[in-house]
């Protein structure tokens, strides 16, 4: 817009909200989301102008960031910015606690306090550093969800101490075969939840599977390396 920028979600009904009014009208979770990816898509733009106009220096920036997390364009900083927007390093250390994250229930404890879903979640522990103590050693909870068809890794965070005993899951990829290269029990690929212990030379695997949400075919399996 001439004096700032406007931001349209989809909603089944229709209202204008101004930011910073006092109106109690709530934001799910993904258009909480939605609106943070906006907001940052902003932080490109020349407020000197009228209507602001994109910054090509910050936008060639971007594109040349690397960091934990690798940015390789503007929609996939915009992510990343959401994410930190919403869960910030501060508070999620904060409300993390001393134990971290390790567990399902842990994960979703806190998805719920910052009203965000897994997915986003996850990715923001996984972008912390292991010197926070918010990612838990001999640790990993993996998101898989739906994707034609499939199961594909969306979201994953994976202690390094874990390596001993399987290997780290790329994201985007797989499910089936992430858990074929590392010799996993079939029925872990077919059980819609359960439990089991697998023999590792390190000691032991107790891994979980916990379907997630509404969406059938999405689920979280979290592993815990007993030594």
């Amino acid at each position: 817009m001439a004096d700032g920028f406007t931001v349209q979600l989809n909603d089944p009904e229709r209202a204008v909200v101004t930011i910073g009014s006092s109106s109690r009208r709530r934001l799910t979770r993904k258009q909480r989301f939605t609106l943070a990816h906006e907001i940052a898509h902003t932080l490109v733009y020349d407020l000197a102008c009228s209507p602001p106009l994109e910054m090509p220096q910050i936008l060639s920036l971007i594109d040349e960031l690397r960091g934990r997390e690798r940015a390789s364009g503007l929609e996939d900083f915009c992510q990343i910015a959401a994410g930190v927007l919403l869960v910030s390093p501060k508070d999620l250390k904060r409300e993390a606690g001393r134990g971290g994250v390790a567990s399902v229930e842990s994960l979703l404890r806190l998805a719920d306090t910052f009203k965000v879903s897994a997915e986003v979640l996850i990715h923001r522990v996984a972008q912390t550093t292991e010197d926070e103590g918010i990612r838990a050693n001999n640790y990993a909870v993996l998101m898989v969800a739906p994707e034609r068809g499939k199961g594909q890794i969306r979201a994953c965070i994976y202690s390094p101490s874990l390596r001993c005993a399987v290997t780290p899951p790329r994201l985007y990829t797989s499910f089936k075969h992430w858990a074929k290269r590392n010799s996993l029990s079939s029925a872990i690929l077919t059980a819609t939840g359960g439990n089991w212990e697998v023999r590792v030379p390190s000691g032991f695997l107790k891994i979980q599977k916990t379907p997630y949400g509404t969406t059938p075919g999405a689920w979280l399996l979290d592993m815990t390396l007993v030594q």
